[in-house]
């Protein structure tokens, strides 16, 4: 590395929702029984600035239509952090 060159730090959070936490046939966020937005909002009240990476693995999920997927897990963060 170069002297005085400096990098900036990542942060990454990776989440899924499931009916349990040891459940690997993951839900669309926020329809399985995992308190996913209480979790979320308290990382980012607490000063969490990274990103979040959205697990969508499982029985339900790789059927579906991946635009229908991704729009699901877009209007569950905006609910999530959009403030009342």
């Amino acid at each position: 590395m170069a002297r005085g060159r400096r990098f900036e730090r990542r942060q990454i959070l990776q989440v899924a929702n499931a009916e349990c936490a040891a459940d690997q046939d993951r839900r669309r966020l926020g329809e399985g029984n995992l308190q996913l937005a209480e979790v979320i909002r308290g990382l980012v009240e607490a000063g969490y600035t990274g990103d979040f990476d959205v697990e969508l693995i499982g029985q339900e999920i790789e059927p579906s239509q991946y635009d229908d997927v991704l729009k699901s897990s877009l209007e569950f963060f905006e609910r999530v952090l959009t403030p009342a």
